[in-house]
């Protein structure tokens, strides 16, 4: 409601950047590719939400699609 965080850390990255190291490269894509398929809920719950970019419940092509977009670019 607040907009409060607390006990922790956030790290805002351009679209893409899931490793967050200002580079959007092979290692962002290897986070999807490793969740590929995998629904939020069982049997197979996505077991890191970074993968699910979009946030619509399912690691897919879309994520991938978004990943792809942003390939090689790097944060100002």
């Amino acid at each position: 409601l607040d907009n409060k965080y607390i006990d922790g850390i956030i790290t805002v990255a351009m679209a893409g950047d899931l490793t967050a190291d200002g580079t959007v490269d092979i290692f962002d894509i290897v986070i999807v590719a490793a969740q590929f398929g995998r629904p939020v809920d069982p049997p197979l719950p996505i077991e890191d939400q970074r993968a699910d970019i979009n946030n619509d419940g399912i690691v897919d092509v879309f994520d991938l699609v978004i990943v792809a977009a942003y390939f090689g670019q790097t944060d100002p």
